[in-house]
């Protein structure tokens, strides 16, 4: 018999076992099932989760095994921890191996064995997930790959559980810690109440009160006062109270005793507190010379106490006690004094949590502006299409913008998850990834990267930042390069400018692209959504003078006021909260070249009053700024909304109408063009062909004939949509109609004249059923994100 060897990481592989704390514990639920289901998966009588520690093989859950261990030199499972490599034995009485293993030749008579390590994260192998046979069995491919899923759940499960256990070890400490705090000793019990009161927020005076209480219980005192020692201006000491005992004082001494009683005269019992510092014990004080007079109603006073409340050689307050049955002597101050310096604490934090408010106020109010920045910030990169990803430095995901799940596939519950898990690079990428992240931060490139995310493949690049917040966390940022990675991949029969069709009415587009090229006129591009009108205003751009300089694309729906202005006109420094710099705007740096404002339509009445003067004057003001900076732009604006409705409602101003829409050019719905259909498919299957590498060249002709029937509210986006659907789904060479969408395939097409009311219960629909997850509902409803919130806002949702 071959006994299993000893791994070379022995020493911390069993340090790295006991910090589980699973040997000799109950069984649990969860692992049982684990290996339930194991035995089903292998077709076995038998299923273990064992764990071998340093003379033995213990078993943590087990199915058709009436034992609990074995012994480490029989174990099969040693060898596996001893390899790290999973172990499969067909027939145990044939191998040589354990031929005379007792556990082979006698009970359980073990034949068949296959074990799957439990690897920790740290690579130490703790044991083994394994299936056990009476007779020799073989196991398929699918199996096995099936036993190292579940293996691979367990050590996840193990993970978890002791994630839990930390928890539970640290909550016990604390509370431990707090209970050797309560029990120091009985004079602090006394004031553990107040002493919490205090730290949750009570106000100083209220704690005081209840302190006092257990100063004049535990002392057996009739009356007294506790207090803060002050300093006026002349730098002379007096005594604020924070609580004292109401004696019942008459009439004339009320306003003198008013909330916060201070006291200045130091030529009294108290006084000579304040004055030396030190204890005042007066158990005669009719006759004792510190005396001072009392006020008018004060009852007579028998003895008194005078205490010092100080940290260290600072003098901070007092406790003035009075009229103890028999006196006060030495060893009554030595037993109030952990009261004492738990006063002399509280009243040093209190100082602290003084001079802290003002500065907490301010960053508190800072704060909030930060947090609307960073909610502003969030909503402009999903806008954007830029997906953000907090790692921290253990490589768990601790923030996942909504774009992510567009762009990424990377969804909320990941959170906690490695990233190189939760995002579905290939290799190279990750590897690169995992690179950039050891880098200087200005050593590091973006890494591009091809994903498939719901369906759909998706060229990204990713750029790696530190992480502003905590230099050791660092963010992800995913930016969609998709479309420009399909236009440098066109093919060659594509129209100019990506402008597909041959149809009369686009004939007349490209003429009035040319026209209008050759001037610098402003010009308004009108159509439906989904029409390409950015592709329009990127053609007239490129067609023109100015087509050397930059092109900046600027989509007006769904920014607020604030930012869309300092992301047009730029701001400067100083001029709203988180402007740490000047930050030129778009208009600046679209200088020399053309701006696409998209959706002018949404824009506010306030931003197309400022929008005109732009083009009246030709001038921008930073946010912030008083001197206008002279700018040299053409403007391209595009809507699909009725403006000239809009303007007689009042909902837009009619001289911004007449300035932008100088040069015109309405893109026709797809509807209107049907004749374009079949060219637009053969581009979108040649986009396919490269992006997602499948032979897919054609439509047949009765699906065909379906496309060409549908009244296509989306217009060019969702037939490339279904393109893309119907190449996922295909498996041949042509597209047959059962590759189409249900609706396409039933020649149920949504009518054009469907009203609001039909919308907003598609709509709300999508919501309820993506738990109110826009990004998804703008999946589920088949259009963009920016559209839908355009949508939500028409139709008042």
């Amino acid at each position: 018999m071959h006994a299993p060897r000893i791994p070379k990481d022995e020493v911390a592989r069993l340090t790295a076992l006991e910090s589980y704390e699973i040997l000799d514990t109950a069984p649990e639920e969860n692992f049982d099932d684990l290996v339930t289901l194991a035995a089903h998966v292998a077709d076995t009588p038998a299923a273990l989760i064992s764990f071998v520690d340093a003379d033995r093989q213990w078993f943590k859950a087990s199915h058709g095994v009436d034992m609990v261990q074995t012994p480490r030199e029989l174990s099969f499972c040693g060898h596996v921890v001893a390899t790290g490599q999973s172990l499969v034995v067909e027939d145990a009485r044939e191998d040589a191996r354990f031929c005379d293993n007792p556990l082979v030749c006698d009970e359980p008579h073990v034949a068949f064995y296959a074990g799957l390590p439990l690897i920790t994260p740290e690579g130490h192998v703790l044991g083994t997930l394994c299936v056990l046979d009476h007779r020799p069995h073989v196991l398929g491919p699918e199996q096995l790959t099936m036993l190292r899923r579940l293996a691979h759940q367990a050590m996840d499960a193990l993970e978890l559980r002791r994630y839990i256990r930390r928890v539970e070890h640290e909550q016990r400490a604390l509370v431990a810690s707090e209970q050797r705090l309560a029990l120091a000793n009985r004079l602090a019990t006394a004031v553990t109440t107040a002493q919490r009161s205090f730290i949750l927020g009570e106000p100083l005076a209220a704690v005081c009160e209840r302190m006092l209480e257990h100063f004049l219980e535990l002392s057996d005192s009739s009356f007294g006062l506790i207090g803060e020692i002050r300093y006026d201006a002349e730098d002379a000491p007096y005594l604020r109270t924070h609580a004292i005992t109401n004696i019942a004082w008459d009439p004339s001494s009320r306003e003198f005793v008013g909330a916060g009683l201070e006291f200045r005269n130091l030529d009294t019992l108290l006084g000579a507190t304040l004055r030396t510092g030190a204890p005042v014990l007066a158990n005669d004080p009719a006759n004792d010379p510190r005396r001072g007079s009392l006020p008018p109603g004060h009852p007579p006073l028998h003895a008194y106490l005078g205490l010092p409340v100080a940290k260290g050689d600072k003098l901070l307050g007092m406790v003035g006690l009075a009229n103890r049955a028999g006196g006060y002597d030495e060893a009554m101050i030595d037993f109030l004094q952990p009261l004492l310096a738990t006063y002399a604490g509280l009243l040093e934090a209190c100082r602290a949590e003084a001079r802290r408010q003002a500065s907490t106020q301010a960053l508190s109010k800072a704060l909030s502006s930060l947090r609307q920045s960073n909610a502003e910030l969030t909503s402009f990169l999903d806008l954007l299409s830029v997906g953000t990803m907090v790692i921290s430095p253990g490589g768990e995901i601790l923030h996942v913008s909504e774009s992510c799940s567009e762009l990424a596939g990377v969804e909320a519950h990941a959170l906690g998850r490695q990233w190189t898990r939760a995002l579905p690079v290939d290799e190279r990428a990750c590897a690169a990834l995992q690179a950039c992240l050891t880098l200087p931060e200005a050593e590091r490139s973006r890494i591009g990267a091809r994903l498939r995310v719901h369906e759909r493949l998706r060229y990204v690049e990713i750029d790696v930042r530190d992480d502003p917040r905590s230099p050791t966390q660092h963010v992800f940022f995913i930016y969609d390069v998709s479309e420009v990675y399909q236009r440098t991949r066109e093919p060659p029969s594509r129209a100019d400018h990506g402008l597909i069709g041959a149809s009369e009415a686009m004939r007349r587009v490209h003429d009035a692209i040319e026209q209008v090229a050759a001037g610098t006129w402003t010009v308004l591009v009108e159509g439906e959504t989904g029409t390409g009108k950015e592709l329009v205003a990127r053609a007239i751009h490129e067609a023109s003078a100015r087509r050397h300089g930059p092109f900046v694309t600027v989509n007006c729906a769904g920014l607020t006021d604030t930012l869309l202005g300092s992301q047009l006109f730029g701001h400067i420094k100083g001029a709203f909260t988180g402007a740490t710099s000047d930050r030129p705007g778009l208009f600046e740096a679209a200088e020399g070249g053309s701006i696409f404002l998209d959706e002018i339509g949404d824009i506010s009445l306030t931003m197309q009053r400022a929008l005109l003067r732009v083009l009246q004057e030709r001038e921008v003001t930073r946010v912030g700024e008083t001197r206008p900076r002279k700018v040299d732009v053409r403007i391209i604006a595009a809507t699909h909304r009725d403006i000239q409705a809009m303007s007689g409602r009042g909902e837009f101003r009619e001289d911004l109408l007449y300035r932008i829409r100088i040069a015109r050019i309405f893109l026709p719905p797809l509807r209107e063009r049907r004749e374009d259909i079949p060219a637009l498919i053969q581009a979108f299957l040649a986009d396919e062909h490269v992006t997602a590498g499948k032979q897919v060249c054609e439509v047949d002709p009765v699906a065909l004939e379906l496309l060409m029937q549908h009244s296509w509210p989306g217009n060019v986006r969702e037939l490339r949509g279904i393109i893309e659907h119907a190449v996922v789904r295909c498996r041949g060479v042509a597209i047959r109609p059962w590759d189409l969408p249900r609706e396409l395939e039933a020649g149920e097409t949504p009518s054009e004249s469907e009203g609001d009311d039909a919308e907003r219960d598609k709509i709300l629909a999508a919501l309820r059923q993506t738990g109110g997850n826009r990004s998804k509902a703008a999946r589920l409803l088949g259009i963009a994100r920016a559209t839908l919130y355009r949508r939500l806002e028409s139709l008042d949702i």
